[in-house]
């Protein structure tokens, strides 16, 4: 007797959830952080270049010039390196009020 199809749900692949097109990171909110100016986004977890996946995380060491940060960091299996200036750029602004 042939196979009946009863669990095909469970062999189609299904489309990635938003939860794992993104990532939350801590990176430096400035290029001049002085050691203090973490924050902590949300990106979509593509290469901004061609699209490709980003890396996985990882702790790193970001330095100013004067002063070190430990933050976040990742190395694209592209290539392409992700600079935090741009990375920022890639965040919308938020509407907090001080």
């Amino acid at each position: 007797m042939p196979a009946t199809g009863q669990h095909r749900n469970d062999e189609t692949p299904t489309a990635p959830t938003q939860t794992a097109t993104q990532r939350t990171v801590r990176i430096p909110g400035s290029t001049d952080h002085a050691g203090h100016h973490l924050i902590t986004v949300t990106l979509r977890w593509v290469c901004p270049h061609c699209g490709g996946p980003r890396g996985p995380v990882h702790p790193v060491i970001s330095y100013d010039g004067s002063r070190r940060l430990s933050c976040d960091g990742w190395t694209n299996p592209c290539g392409h390196i992700d600079y935090y200036r741009t990375v920022r750029a890639e965040v919308p602004p938020t509407t907090e009020t001080f």
